[in-house]
Formats: structure tokens, C-alpha cells, sequence
């Protein structure tokens, strides 16, 4: 269980490291080695606190072109956290702006830079499969995101249109009949906004996949070792756990929605763990697939602020995802499973008797400023983060921790002068704001989900 000196949104059941039973869990081959708890004293040039996306792309990086020596510390275990339980969707992330919000916020150039980094990451993802041979259960080609009430249709047309236009992504509007063309009907939208980026995966897979990669060029992976204090010091940094202890240069916090509010204390108030939760069925058989005319494997999400995402696995099983739930009581999540179970047979009537096999959830990240943040923490000469993946991590994740990685690695000067770092659009690199009245704010998402509830369904 936690630390009793590390502050947390929610209660300990949150953040208890045993598995988690999930879909993933239950398919993906175990890690081919150890990673046993930190025991004593250790040294290294960089420690990283969580062994996710993040962490893991953020050691690739600085194992590999920066010749550093790397020291990764999880909780529970690698994938534990939000990468090994998210529905695996390579897809855009870092921002909760449509278009016209990028554009907006950051100006023309700005978001463009935005997006540039969205593609660039889910393209990364893409490469980084295919260099390290790993079998993740890959598949689609694109995304789409279903129109749930007619009045949002025009809004859809002009997302596509500012996409296209303004951004560089060539979106495009699908009626239902396009939709239906690509292998994707359904009685209850009204067409959808097509992304021609992004795909499905196997999220635990992948995850165990860079374990793996990482762990096969010497990165020391913890196991059990939840960090409980860090010190700066003028020599650097001294990184704890129950049983030992890592002296670095550097540490990176990539823990993103299973942080600390005091680890740093910078961190307090600057984000929020927001629940997303996942069914997946038992394999629909060929009949059943026809029954509803579903042969597509794109993956899908609707309009909805609360969304539902879903895609059919390739082992012919539905995995189908929703956002809600601010309570991790099991009252709380047995209501929110009956909540999902009803809106999945509401849109997929045809499956209304296909059984549920899994049922989990975990922590997306939020940000006051609906932007994801990588870099310095702020008033810290060695203490670096990337956060606020806003439920886009599996390409996000990678990307920024593959970024943190290089500013980590230009602050730290090794055997000549520092390589420079990628640049990163400034909209990622502006420091988190807290949230206004942060000490109540997960009342706030309270009131904010019932409010989004209302415009999704009646307003």
C-alpha cells in the first residue's frame, strides 16, 4: 500500500500494486526477466520514477544516445499504472482542444507545431514496433470519431475543414453511409470525423515490449520500489524507497495520474487523476459480427465530453471503454461497469447477450490548462516531468518521454558538449498551472462530469 507521507487525490485501494485483472494482463506473455526491489545504495546518471510509457521511452533515449547510465523505479511493476490498463489507442493526445481551440490558444504556427507533435508520435509508436520486432497485436489504419446527436454534425464538418485547412491533417467528414462502407454502422450516429492517423494495439504488450528493449541494454529495472522522498542537492539528487536509495544527477517523475501531490510539493494541485474504465467481451463469433454489420478494425470514439472509445480486438473480442466514475469504492465501480455495460448494449443491441470476460479501470491525466507539460520542473536545477497525457498516452507517453529524455541528457553534458534537444512545440513546455480551488477539485470534476452528462445527452 502507499506511503503514508505521500499525498494522494484518492484512497489507498488506488494505488495498491497488486494486478490488476484486466484483459491485457490476462493475455500478454510475462516479462522474460526479473525486476526486483531496490536494495541499498545504487548510483546512476538519471533515476526515473515509473516504469510506463514514459519512463521506459525516456531511458531508451538516454541509454541509447546518450550513453547514461539509468535507474527506473515503479510502484508495483512495469505496466502496473495507466499504460498497461489504457484500450490501447495509438491515437492523438497531449491536448483536450478541438481545432479552432488549438489555434486559438497557440496561434496558427503554434498549433500546427501541435499537431506536427501528435503525428510525429503516433508515427514514433509505429517505428518503434517495427525496429524492436515486437508483436503488439497491431491493427487499423486511422480514427474515428462518431457524430452521437445531429446538432453536432456541423461542428464535425468544420473540425475536418480547420484540420485540413489550417493544420495540415487531412480529416475528413464520413456520413453514415461512408461509415458504414468502411465496416463501421451503427443506428445511433450521425456520421463521424475520419483522422487518417493512428491504430490499435496490444498496450501491455507494447509496454513489456520496451521493458524488454530497455532492460536488453542495461537499464536497472525496480520492481516494488514506490518512491517515497526526494532530495536536491547541489551535487544532485537523492531518490528513496522503503529499502534503498539511487544518487543521480537527474530524475524524471513520469508517474503521470498515479503522482504525489508532494512529490515534489510542485506537483500539488497541477493535475487530476481522472477514472476511465473498460470491458472487454468474450470473441464474437463471424454470425454475430454480421448481426450487426461490424467487419471494421479502426479505432473508435464518439463525440461525447464523457466519450466512449471501442474497436473490435483481433481475436474477434469488443473491447469497450468509457470515461465517468469519481470514486474507487466498489459501490462506485460496480455502478460505473452497469453504466458501461448499459451505454455498450444501447449502441451495439445486436451484442446485448455477448458476456463481459473483463472489467477494470485506472487513471487518465488532466491539466488545468488542457495541455500535456514536459520539462524542468520549475525552482529544480535536476528534477524533470512529463504529465497530462489527457487519455493519449500510448503515443503522447512515448513521444514525451523520448523528449524528456533528450533535455535530461543536454542538462547533463557527458564526455563533450551536450547533444541537443528535439524541439518541443511551447505549448508542452509551459509549466502546469495549479487548478483553481485545487483543494476541492475532485468535487469539482463531480459537478463538471454531471454538467458534461447534460450537454451529451439533453442540453
Amino acid at each position: 500500500m502507499s506511503s503514508p507521507a505521500l499525498h494522494r487525490l484518492f484512497d489507498a485501494r488506488a494505488y495498491d500494486p497488486a494486478p490488476v485483472d484486466s484483459w491485457w494482463e490476462a493475455s500478454a506473455p510475462p516479462l522474460a526477466f526479473d525486476t526486483p526491489p531496490l536494495d541499498g545504495a545504487a548510483t546512476a546518471d538519471v533515476a526515473i520514477v515509473g516504469a510506463g510509457y514514459t519512463g521506459l521511452s525516456a531511458a531508451l533515449e538516454l541509454v541509447d544516445r546518450h550513453g547514461m547510465d539509468v535507474d527506473v523505479l515503479d510502484a508495483a511493476r512495469p505496466g502496473w499504472g495507466a499504460s498497461g490498463r489504457n484500450g490501447g489507442f495509438c491515437c492523438f493526445g497531449g491536448t483536450k482542444y478541438d481545432a479552432a481551440g488549438l489555434i486559438s490558444a497557440f496561434g496558427r504556427d503554434g498549433a500546427r507545431d501541435v499537431m506536427r507533435a501528435k503525428v510525429e508520435a503516433i508515427d514514433m509508436v509505429g517505428e518503434r514496433i517495427a525496429e524492436f520486432g515486437l508483436d503488439v497485436e497491431k491493427h487499423g489504419d486511422g480514427e474515428v470519431l462518431f457524430v452521437h446527436r445531429e446538432k453536432f454534425v456541423a461542428g464535425a464538418r468544420e473540425e475536418a475543414a480547420l484540420l485540413r485547412d489550417e493544420l495540415g491533417v487531412d480529416a475528413q467528414y464520413w456520413d453514415n453511409a461512408r461509415c458504414s462502407e468502411a465496416g463501421l454502422p451503427g443506428d445511433l450516429w450521425h456520421g463521424g470525423l475520419f483522422v487518417p492517423h493512428g491504430f490499435g494495439l496490444h498496450p501491455l504488450k507494447y509496454l513489456r515490449g520496451l521493458a524488454q528493449a530497455a532492460h536488453a541494454r542495461g537499464v536497472r529495472i525496480h520492481g516494488g520500489s514506490e518512491v517515497i522522498s526526494v532530495r536536491e542537492g547541489a551535487d544532485g539528487v537523492a531518490v528513496s524507497t522503503r529499502t534503498g536509495e539511487v544518487k543521480a544527477r537527474a530524475v524524471l517523475f513520469a508517474t503521470n495520474g498515479y503522482l504525489a501531490e508532494n512529490l515534489p510539493a510542485w506537483f500539488a494541485g497541477r493535475y487530476m487523476p481522472a477514472l476511465s474504465n473498460i470491458l472487454v467481451t468474450r470473441p464474437l463469433s463471424q454470425a454475430e459480427r454480421a448481426a450487426h454489420g461490424w467487419s471494421g478494425d479502426a479505432i473508435c470514439a464518439d463525440t461525447r465530453a464523457l466519450l466512449h472509445y471501442f474497436r473490435m480486438l483481433p481475436d474477434g473480442r469488443f473491447m469497450f471503454g468509457g470515461r465517468g466514475g469519481t470514486s474507487i469504492d466498489p459501490a462506485s465501480v460496480d455502478a460505473m461497469q452497469r453504466r458501461l455495460r448499459h451505454a455498450f448494449e444501447r449502441m451495439f443491441p445486436a451484442w446485448a447477450d455477448v458476456e463481459t470476460t473483463h472489467f477494470w479501470n485506472g487513471f487518465v491525466c488532466l491539466s488545468a490548462n488542457r495541455t500535456a507539460f514536459v520539462g524542468r520542473v520549475p525552482n529544480s536545477e535536476r528534477c524533470f516531468a512529463s504529465l497530462a497525457y489527457w487519455g493519449g498516452g500510448v503515443a503522447m507517453g512515448s513521444w514525451m518521454g523520448t523528449r524528456a529524455g533528450e533535455m535530461i541528457a543536454a542538462s547533463l553534458p557527458r564526455n563533450g558538449p551536450a547533444r541537443a534537444a528535439a524541439p518541443v512545440p511551447q505549448a508542452f513546455t509551459r509549466a502546469t498551472p495549479r487548478f483553481p480551488f485545487a483543494a476541492f477539485r475532485r468535487a469539482g470534476l463531480r459537478l463538471a462530469y454531471a454538467l458534461f452528462s447534460a450537454r451529451d445527452e439533453w442540453l
